[in-house]
């Protein structure tokens, strides 16, 4: 399970693509992007098209980047939810 803010096809040679398109076809992961951050929510169209996994992908208005998501008064709360609720669907309970 992963989950991706912004995420680039490549940052300071950190290149996801290949790990989401086959690393993580048994694993689900959620991309999470701004509409108006053009490359990555190109990145992200890019990944869910080759995907071969369970993804999800989420995308706001705005042109937020990154950890900028979160600083969005706007956005705050409805990714906070987007994420905690994935995290949820995904993760098992732990047990005693």
């Amino acid at each position: 399970t992963a989950m991706a803010l912004s995420p680039g096809l490549d940052f300071y040679n950190v290149q996801p693509e290949t790990a989401v398109v086959e690393g993580l076809r048994r694993r689900s992961v959620l991309l999470v992007t701004a509409q108006g951050d053009r490359e990555s929510a190109e990145a992200v169209k890019q990944m869910v098209a080759g995907a071969r996994g369970e993804i999800t992908a989420v995308f706001y208005t705005g042109s937020a980047h990154g950890t900028g998501l979160f600083t969005a008064a706007r956005l705050r709360d409805q990714l906070t939810e987007t994420i905690l609720d994935w995290l949820a669907a995904k993760v098992p309970e732990p047990t005693a």
